[in-house]
């Protein structure tokens, strides 16, 4: 497939719970997910209903899930995470307006539980 049927291929849409388990395989593959980060079903319904979104690329030909953006939303602020490696889509947000954060490294914790007994 050349190049411009490779990208009439591909669709980007919106998450849909069912694809989780294909999404956690494709972070796993890509080195982007770790167990650590704690990105659960239930961490990504509260990010989305918080008003965050969770785009999906995907091939039309064969459903594989080959992409995939997350934008978190407090109220205040969207937050990108890419991986310094991810050129285009490092261009992409740039091109959309997002600014880097300087050289701060992100630590995050998922389960407050233990800082709110």
């Amino acid at each position: 497939m050349d190049d411009i049927g490779l990208y009439n291929d591909l669709i980007i849409r919106d998450y849909l719970e069912e694809d989780y388990d294909e999404i956690v395989k494709f972070w796993y593959l890509t080195d982007i997910g770790n167990p650590e980060r704690g990105d659960s079903k239930e961490t990504i319904k509260r990010t989305l209903e918080l008003g965050g979104k969770l785009l999906v690329m995907e091939s039309k030909s064969s459903k594989q899930i080959c992409g995939t953006s997350w934008m978190t939303f407090d109220g205040a602020q969207v937050k990108l995470e890419v991986h310094s490696t991810n050129l285009k889509a490092i261009n992409l947000y740039k091109k959309l307006g997002f600014k880097h954060l300087g050289e701060y490294n992100v630590y995050i914790i998922r389960d407050i539980s233990n800082f709110l007994s």
